[in-house]
C-alpha cells in the first residue's frame, strides 16, 4: 500500500510478514522455502506469551521475518529510496531480493538504509533476521538486567522515497533561543543533502503555524545557510497545564516547485534547573512528581500498539504525574508525542542498567546517544538526558556529556546513582548537571553538591515488589512506603531537590534473580490502578479527588479497614444516612470501622468543587460480566512526528467484572478467567490458555484484529460465564 504524505512517498511494510522463531538462511530470507511460518503484523514481539509468570523463562534466540511487496517501475530513477524501521532490541541482518544489505543494531531506535539500485520493478522480497541474545557491546550490555531483552521487530517498517535533494532529518530541529510572553525566537538548524543539484536561486522556506493551524511566522533562507530564525509574537507557551504545540514546516523550493518538505512539531517554552533552586518551566518553579516507565505489557511484550503508547501518557497524567523517566532505554516516539500533547515532562535515558563502561560499550553508547538526542530533541516534553543507571565511568560520562552539549545545548544531563560512595571512588560527581538519586534519600544534600547545577532529582524511590493488585495488605504497605519516602524528601525542605520518580509506573516481567514478575507499579501490568495510584491522585491532582477503598463484603469480620484518599481538606464518611467518621488533613487515611450492610459513601469539597465516592456492600462472586473499557477514551490525538502508517490492528479493550447475585462488583474476588473470541480476533493474553488475571473483582482484556462480527466470552471456575457481542465493530484508526 502506498501512502502519499506531502512530497515524500511511503510504502507501508508493516502488514502480513511471514515469521519463524528460528535462525534462517539466505534462501528463506530471499523467499524460498515454505512451512511453519506464522503471519504477523508489526509491531511484533515473540515473547508476548512467555513472561510474567513464576518460572517463565523468556525465549532469547533468533527470529526470521520476510514480506513481499510491489514496487512501481521508474520510481527508483527520480527518488532516493530508504528502508526505515522503528526501534527494537538486538542485532539483525537485512536482505533484499536475496542480497544481504548489512547488519544492524536495533538500539531501541531502529535503522535506516539507502536502497540505491537494489529495488526492482514489480515484486520484491524483504527479509530481516534478528536476535535478542546477550552481546556485551549491544546496549544495555548486561546479560540479565532488571527488565527483559525482548525479541522481535517491535516497531513499524516502511520504504520512503525522497527527492535527490532533501532535508536530513537527523540534523534538522527546532529550539527556542529566547522566549517571553511577548515573543519567542525560533532557531531551526537544518541540513540539505543534494543541494548542489539545485540552481543558485533555490531557497529553503520555513513557516510556523500556531495550535489552530494559523500561520504566524515565515522566513526564507539560502539552501546552504544551515539555520533559519523566526519570531512568533505573543506565543502560547507550552506548559504542564496547557501543552500548546506549534508546527514548523520547511520546504526546499526551486522556482515554483517544492522539492522536499518536512514538518516539525514543537513547543514555545523555557526549561531550566536553576542552581540550588530546582526546576523552572517558563520562569515558574515546578515540582517534578512522577514514575519510571517500562515500555512493555504482558500479552504484547515490548510491541505496544499506538493506542497503548498514548494511553500510558494520558493515564500517567490522570494519576497525578507530571514527570516520567524512560527507564532504561530510548522509548517510542509515539509515546513522546503523547507526552508533548498531555503536558508530561520527560527524562529520556540511554539503554543501560549497571553497565556503563568505556571501550566497545562506550562506542555503542555514543552511537545510540547521538541517535536518541537527534531524534527526540524537538520534543518540548524532554527536559533531561540520562547517561546511565546505577553504574559509573568517568571517561564515559565526560564523553557523553560532551556529545549532548554538542547536539543539544538547551538541555542538561544526569545519571541515576544508587551508591554515592562508589561515585566518589570513580570520580563521577561534578560531571552531571543534575544528580540522579536512586533510593539514597539520606544522601540528597550531598547529591546537591555532586551536581554541576547543584540540583537533585530522586530518579527512583519506593520500590515495593510484593504489591500485587487486589492484595489489600500489600497495596497498603506500598502506600505507606511511598507516603513515608515522600515525607522524608519534603522534610529536607531543600529547593534544590527538584522532584521524584517512583519505582515504578506498571508491574513488569524480569528474570533478574529469578524474580519473574515485579509488582512495584502504582498500576498493574495491564494499567489497572492500585491504591498507590489513588494516593498519587490525592497528592498531586488539582481537581477534587476522593476514593474510598476496602473490603466491604457482606461476609467477613465485624471490623473493617477502609482506605480513603483525597485532596479535600475535610471528608465525611456516611453509612445509612449518618456520618460515621469525619476526616481532616489527608491525603490518606487508614480508617477502622464496624461493618454495616449499607453503602459507605464519602464526600469532600475543594475549591468549590465536590468529590464523592461509594463503597457498596457485596455478596460472593457469582458471575462474570463484560463491558467496553474506556482505556482509549482520550482527547485530541494530535499529529505524530513520524509518518502515520496504516499498520495498527483493530484493538478491542474490554473490562471483565466479577459480580454478585445483584450485579454488584465483588471486589474481593481474585483469579484467572479464560477468554474465547468468536468472529475473528486474537486475545493478547500472556498464557497459551488465553487466560487473563482478575483482581479486586476486575480485569482488562485486549483483543487484536477484531472482526466485524465479534463475540467475546469469559469463563472461570465456579462462576457463570459472561459474553460481549458487537456487530458494529468499525475498522481501526491509526490511534488503535
Amino acid at each position: 500500500m502506498m501512502v502519499e504524505q506531502g512530497i515524500r512517498t511511503h510504502i507501508e511494510l508493516s502488514r502480513s510478514w511471514a515469521f519463524v522463531p528460528r535462525r534462517v538462511g539466505r534462501g528463506w530470507l530471499g523467499g524460498a522455502g515454505e512451512g511453519g511460518e506464522a503471519r504477523v503484523d508489526l509491531p511484533h514481539c515473540w515473547n508476548r506469551r512467555d513472561t510474567f509468570e513464576p518460572g517463565a523463562v523468556y525465549r532469547q534466540g533468533f527470529g526470521g521475518y520476510r514480506v513481499g511487496f510491489e514496487f512501481a517501475a521508474g520510481d527508483d530513477v527520480e527518488r532516493v529510496w530508504r528502508l526505515r524501521a522503528e526501534g527494537f532490541y538486538g542485532l539483525g541482518e537485512v536482505w533484499l531480493n536475496g542480497r544481504k544489505l548489512g547488519r544492524v543494531d536495533g538500539q531501541y531506535l531502529g535503522f535506516e538504509m539507502t536502497l540505491a539500485g537494489i529495488l526492482r520493478p514489480g515484486s520484491n522480497m524483504l527479509g530481516i533476521q534478528i536476535e535478542n541474545r546477550y552481546h556485551r557491546h549491544v546496549l544495555p550490555g548486561i546479560r540479565m538486567p532488571d527488565f527483559l531483552l525482548y525479541g522481535g521487530l517491535a516497531g513499524r517498517v516502511w520504504l520512503e522515497g525522497v527527492a535527490r535533494t532533501h532535508f536530513v532529518e537527523a540534523q534538522t530541529w527546532v529550539h527556542c533561543a529566547a522566549v517571553s510572553q511577548a515573543q519567542a525566537e525560533m532557531v531551526i538548524p537544518f541540513a540539505v543533502e543534494g543541494g548542489e543539484l539545485l540552481p543558485a536561486g533555490a531557497t529553503v522556506q520555513w513557516s510556523v503555524r500556531d495550535p489552530e493551524g494559523r500561520e504566524v511566522a515565515r522566513a526564507a533562507v539560502r539552501v546552504g545557510a544551515g539555520v533559519a530564525r523566526l519570531v512568533v509574537e505573543s506565543p502560547r507557551l507550552w506548559s504542564v497545564e496547557a501543552p500548546s504545540l506549534y508546527e514548523a514546516a520547511g520546504e526546499i523550493v526551486d522556482g515554483a516547485r517544492v522539492v522536499d518538505r518536512v514538518r516539525l512539531r514543537f513547543g514555545c517554552r523555557t526549561a531550566e534547573f536553576r542552581p540550588r533552586a530546582g526546576f523552572f518551566l517558563n520562569g515558574e518553579r515546578v515540582e517534578l512528581h512522577g514514575c519510571n516507565r517500562h515500555e512493555s505489557m504482558p500479552g504484547f511484550g515490548n510491541a505496544l500498539p499506538v493506542a497503548l503508547q498514548r494511553a500510558d501518557a494520558r493515564l500517567l497524567k490522570e494519576h497525578g504525574c507530571n514527570f516520567v523517566r524512560l527507564s532504561h532505554y530510548p522509548q517510542s516516539p509515539v509515546f513522546l508525542d503523547a507526552c508533548d500533547e498531555v503536558g508530561l515532562l520527560v527524562y529520556a535515558e540511554l539503554a543501560s542498567w549497571k553497565s556503563v563502561r568505556d571501550g566497545g560499550w562506550l562506542r555503542a553508547a555514543e552511537r545510540q546517544w547521538r541517535g536518541m538526542i537527534a531524534r527526540d530533541r524537538h520534543h518540548p516534553s524532554v527536559i533531561l538526558w540520562g547517561m546511565g543507571n546505577e553504574a559509573r565511568s568517568r571517561r564515559a560520562y565526560l564523553r557523553l556529556r560532551e556529545v549532548a552539549t554538542e547536539l543539544d545545548p538547551t538541555r542538561v544531563v544526569t545519571y541515576a546513582e544508587n551508591h554515592l560512595y562508589r561515585a566518589r571512588r570513580k570520580r563521577t560527581p561534578g560531571i552531571p548537571d543534575v544528580w540522579g538519586c536512586n533510593y539514597e534519600l539520606d544522601e540528597l544534600a550531598n547529591g546537591v553538591e555532586a551536581a554541576r547545577l547543584e540540583n537533585v532529582v530522586v530518579s527512583e524511590c519506593s520500590n515495593y515488589p510484593p504489591a500485587v493488585r487486589g492484595d489489600l495488605v500489600e497495596e497498603a504497605a506500598q502506600v505507606a512506603l511511598i507516603a513515608g519516602d515522600l515525607a522524608r524528601v519534603r522534610a529536607l525542605n531543600h529547593p534544590a531537590v527538584a522532584g521524584f520518580a517512583l519505582w515504578c509506573w506498571a508491574d513488569y516481567a524480569t528474570l533478574r534473580k529469578q524474580r519473574f514478575a515485579r509488582h512495584c507499579g502504582i498500576v498493574d501490568a495491564w494499567r489497572m490502578p492500585k491504591m498507590a495510584a489513588l494516593l498519587m491522585q490525592a497528592m498531586f491532582r488539582e481537581d477534587p479527588v476522593l476514593h474510598v477503598h476496602g473490603d466491604w463484603a457482606m461476609e467477613g469480620a465485624a471490623q473493617r479497614t477502609v482506605h480513603v484518599f483525597s485532596n479535600c481538606a475535610r471528608v465525611e464518611l456516611r453509612a445509612g444516612g449518618r456520618v460515621v467518621r469525619s476526616l481532616e488533613g489527608g491525603p490518606y487515611w487508614k480508617v477502622e470501622l464496624p461493618y454495616e450492610a449499607e453503602a459507605l459513601t464519602g464526600e469532600g469539597t475543594r475549591g468549590g468543587g465536590v468529590a464523592t465516592a461509594t463503597l457498596k456492600p457485596h455478596g460472593m462472586a457469582r458471575r462474570l460480566v463484560l463491558e467496553e473499557d474506556g482505556l482509549f477514551a482520550s482527547g485530541s490525538a494530535g499529529r505524530l512526528a513520524l509518518p502515520v502508517l496504516d499498520n495498527n490492528p483493530r484493538l478491542l479493550v474490554l473490562r471483565v467484572r466479577a459480580v454478585d447475585d445483584d450485579g454488584v462488583l465483588a471486589a474481593n474476588w481474585r483469579g484467572w478467567v479464560t477468554v474465547t473470541v468468536l468472529g475473528g480476533g486474537c486475545v493478547m493474553a500472556h498464557t497459551e490458555e488465553d487466560r487473563v488475571t482478575v483482581a479486586g473483582g476486575e480485569g482488562r482484556i485486549f483483543v487484536a484484529d477484531v472482526g466485524a462480527d465479534v463475540a467475546v466470552r469469559v469463563d472461570a471456575e465456579r462462576l457463570e460465564g459472561g459474553i460481549w457481542r458487537n456487530r458494529r465493530v468499525e475498522a481501526g484508526t491509526d490511534e488503535t
